[in-house]
């Protein structure tokens, strides 16, 4: 929900439409849903000024308050008004020296004045044209949009299970930058329009497009900007340039993979409670995975081994979820690891 303003009466009419989506109820499932249990949303609006520059964003493994590594992703939107995301490109560094030491400056200052520890932050940072990072916002958590499973295409690194390996007493063999030899893009399939979902395309240049929503199912938006992600695709690209030929090539052309029939009417609750089922599972999954891990610690008295099994178990089961796009048994996750041989 960004808003590009250049006068007072624009800056007005954004505020006006953020309280008036702040105060919003959603009929989810049959039931009235404030805006604040959906998005956590509150009466406020955050105004920043402006700043020109090309947008990236840098995700980092914290250890023991210092930056011990770091991937930088290229990020691209679709411009104003609302700056919708359009794609990311993960690859080799796309920071020059001068560039890098200004991000590493503002990475530090980061850490410094939130007092981080060990954690993954997912920094979002605009670089001006004198090369100057400016920091849009900072997350203590992986990062969204599935940029994670990019890097892992990528590089063959998970950040994720080096995180939880490092937490767990393992020395880390990685430094500074992911080493990467190829680059890979997510682009954002995209609809202004609500209607009913009609899928004409499953593959983009021999890549599986993984749609969000099934065919048929009706699309509302629920977003100030009017606009909603109903796919995305991974594929590989040789440069920058590339991808963001190929994001203006998918953008003129998503007509072809993809319509949102505005004549057709619907009801979104019978997915909702589908996709409801899924998270219900899910959590449950966890739970018996937690409960395990706490019987391991208790049976054994080894922390260290124990941690060291929720980082390769959690590890596995991200990798095998992101390659599947599916919920994995917890029993099919467990079977898998040797768990006898960790404890011992």
């Amino acid at each position: 929900n960004v808003f590009k303003v250049d006068s007072q009466q624009q800056l007005i009419f954004a505020c006006e439409t953020i309280f008036r989506r702040n105060n919003s109820v959603f009929n989810i499932n049959g039931k009235s849903v404030h805006v604040e249990k959906v998005y956590g949303c509150r009466n406020q609006a955050l105004i920043e000024p402006f700043i020109v520059g090309e947008e990236y964003s840098a995700e980092v493994i914290v250890y023991k308050g210092r930056p011990c590594l770091q991937m930088v992703t290229k990020k691209d939107n679709g411009g104003p008004p609302y700056f919708c995301e359009v794609g990311h490109t993960v690859g080799p560094n796309p920071l020059d020296s001068v560039s890098a030491a200004s991000l590493d400056a503002l990475i530090n200052d980061v850490i410094r004045a939130n007092r981080y520890c060990t954690t993954l932050l997912h920094v979002e940072f605009i670089l001006d044209k004198n090369k100057i990072a400016h920091l849009v916002e900072v997350n203590s958590r992986a990062a969204g949009g599935q940029i994670i499973k990019a890097i892992y295409l990528a590089s063959g690194v998970d950040l994720v299970h080096r995180y939880l390996c490092l937490v767990g007493g393992e020395a880390s063999s990685l430094e500074g930058y992911v080493p990467v030899d190829r680059q890979f893009s997510i682009y954002y399939f995209t609809t202004y329009h609500e209607g009913r979902l009609k899928i004409l395309k499953k593959t983009y240049v021999d890549n599986p497009i993984d749609w969000f929503y099934p065919d048929g199912a009706p699309i509302r938006h629920l977003q100030t900007k009017k606009t909603s992600r109903v796919g995305r695709v991974f594929f590989p690209s040789a440069s920058l340039a590339e991808a963001r030929d190929s994001f203006s090539e998918l953008a003129r052309n998503q007509e072809t993979y993809f319509v949102c029939d505005q004549s057709s009417d619907g009801k979104i609750t019978d997915y909702i409670k589908k996709g409801s089922k899924k998270i219900i599972l899910s959590i449950f999954s966890l739970s018996l995975l937690i409960m395990s891990i706490f019987a391991v610690v208790q049976s054994w008295h080894e922390h260290r081994t124990a941690i060291d099994l929720i980082g390769k178990t959690l590890s596995y089961g991200l990798r095998h979820n992101m390659a599947a796009n599916e919920v994995t048994p917890i029993a099919e996750i467990v079977n898998s690891i040797d768990v006898g041989k960790w404890c011992r």
